[in-house]
């Protein structure tokens, strides 16, 4: 149970029911600062400082001056300037035994996170305006490469006479939706039949058939 660290006229009745999972942190850090402004109060921004689960908390709030927020070094003063809640946890190094690396934990967590994450003033994660809003790229044609097209003449064990051109639609998901929860961006991407590639695949589809016959008779 949190307590007060002096008497006041608020009680503070902590029910888990509507939260995020905050205590939560505590699994890896050893300390938390949660900084909230409501963009209709006008009582200023408040600042509530946690140490342990079992430990004291203190709420900062006007007229009273604030700490410094933990973070890169600079002038701000530990007030939240906008409308919002920011979330400052303290990692444990005694929580993890085995080489946590934090920025890979990151990476392989947050995609496209709809906030901005940011780790040692790095972004983690893609902007989503790019990523969901954006198409990525424009209607074309492009040729493939010799080298790709070797690679692909391997795999289909044919020696192509004519390039192979790929043609690429942009498919923006969000412009077209009927709802706000599907958006996206989609890439259709098609290869131009030719006679070469026609036959190259006529072969391979006819070695596959042969193959799957001899194996169904051998059964």
């Amino acid at each position: 149970m949190l307590r007060f660290t002096r008497k006041t006229a608020t009680t503070f009745k902590p029910i888990s029911r509507f939260g995020i999972g905050l205590l939560s942190c505590f699994i890896v850090a050893d300390e938390l600062e949660l900084s909230t402004r409501n963009a209709a109060a006008t009582d200023g921004p408040l600042r509530l400082s946690i140490t342990g689960l079992k430990k004291f908390f203190v709420l900062q709030k006007r007229p009273n001056p604030f700490r410094p927020m933990p973070g890169p070094a600079g002038d701000e003063d530990g007030e939240r300037k906008f409308a919002g809640t920011s979330i400052s946890v303290r990692l444990d190094p005694k929580a993890e035994q085995t080489g946590f690396n934090l920025r890979a934990e990151l990476q392989r967590q947050l995609f496209c996170p709809p906030v901005p994450v940011l780790l040692d003033g790095r972004a983690i994660g893609f902007d989503p305006k790019q990523t969901l809003e954006e198409p990525w790229c424009e209607r074309r044609t492009i040729r493939v490469s010799a080298r790709h097209m070797a690679s692909i003449g391997k795999a289909l064990q044919h020696k192509f006479i004519t390039e192979l051109e790929i043609d690429l639609f942009p498919i923006d998901v969000t412009q077209h939706s009927g709802t706000p929860d599907l958006r996206g961006q989609m890439i259709l991407a098609r290869l131009r039949q030719s006679d070469d590639l026609t036959n190259a695949l006529r072969s391979t589809t006819g070695e596959v058939k042969a193959k799957a016959i001899r194996i169904r008779k051998s059964l």
